[in-house]
């Protein structure tokens, strides 16, 4: 798994938006908006319209979060890391801010464990998860 941006959205309270199907969209955002106003950093993903639907919400309000991409980070952020893979959330935001936001990208042969690796980097039980926020405590501190 590769990294781009704030790492230290790493060291904060994490969480997702479980989606059941038959989500509404507004029960998707409203979940979302609900954990963005507890101060949660949001680990997401804009593998299906769902998905994306929760993955906007922070950036209405200027919160980090945590975007989980399969392939290469260069892929999804454009040439010079700086195009948000969704055009909705070009609405609220110009550019991807690596000052902000963090993009986790893992392999394409991974891409069917999306939910789960999302849901395990919330509840804190990813491998090594531990780790990197040691490094990024590390590389905080210099």
């Amino acid at each position: 798994m590769w990294a781009y941006g704030n790492v230290r959205a790493l060291l904060m309270r994490l969480s997702y938006v479980c989606i059941q199907p038959g989500d509404s969209h507004y029960q998707i955002e409203k979940r979302a908006t609900e954990k963005v106003f507890r101060g949660k950093v949001l680990v997401c993903s804009y593998q299906y319209s769902e998905n994306e639907c929760a993955a906007v919400i922070p950036l209405r309000f200027g919160s980090p979060r945590i975007l989980v991409v399969t392939g290469w980070i260069k892929r999804n952020l454009g040439p010079n890391l700086d195009r948000d893979p969704s055009p909705l959330a070009r609405l609220w935001r110009y550019k991807f801010d690596p000052r902000v936001d963090l993009v986790l990208s893992v392999p394409k042969s991974r891409s069917s464990d999306l939910d789960k690796i999302i849901e395990q980097l919330s509840c804190g039980t990813y491998p090594n998860l531990a780790s990197w926020r040691r490094k990024a405590v590390k590389a905080l501190l210099g």
